[in-house]
């Protein structure tokens, strides 16, 4: 595995029918893959941590029968830290070709929160979306608190119904 692959990730499968695992890769701050079979790393997207440091990742590559897609699901406070604001990817749920230079689909605003502030040490672990896409890439189901922070555990679970072509 390349070098700082050792946050989120998961599995997926390329147009090509490569194997790969998609991850945020905590050495360059990028969302990348690396193909399973040469460790060749290609990088994806840029990771806006200079417009807010306070974006948690998770990945879904669950898609098989639609193969070149991740889903990518993110969380962090409800306000950014002092100094930042919220970036493009705040809170969002969105799909990324798994190729160089990819396409990138946003599917919804997820308004999952996992606190009010960065610093607060009380934060919703469930609130992290965890979202999951099923193998025919039609369904995305993710857990949000929809902005309620109290009580600290709640969570409610919603789907996103991905319209007939949604990769065009």
């Amino acid at each position: 595995m390349p070098a700082g692959a050792n946050g989120h990730m998961d599995l997926a499968i390329t147009k090509d029918s490569n194997d790969v695992i998609v991850y945020q890769n905590n050495a360059t701050d990028w969302i990348a893959m690396a193909d399973l079979n040469t460790g060749l790393e290609t990088q994806l997207i840029e990771i806006p941590f200079s417009t807010n440091p306070d974006i948690g990742l998770h990945f879904s590559g669950n898609c098989y029968k639609k193969p070149g897609w991740v889903l990518i699901s993110t969380y962090g406070a409800k306000n950014p830290p002092k100094g930042y604001t919220h970036s493009w990817m705040d809170n969002l749920l969105f799909m990324v070709e798994l190729e160089a230079n990819p396409k990138i689909i946003k599917l919804a605003k997820t308004h999952s929160y996992t606190a009010e502030d960065p610093d607060d040490v009380e934060k919703n672990y469930f609130a992290e979306a965890f979202a999951s896409i099923n193998s025919n890439g039609t369904r995305v189901i993710f857990g949000s608190n929809w902005g309620i922070l109290s009580p600290t555990d709640y969570t409610d679970a919603y789907e996103v119904k991905m319209p007939t072509g949604w990769d065009q």
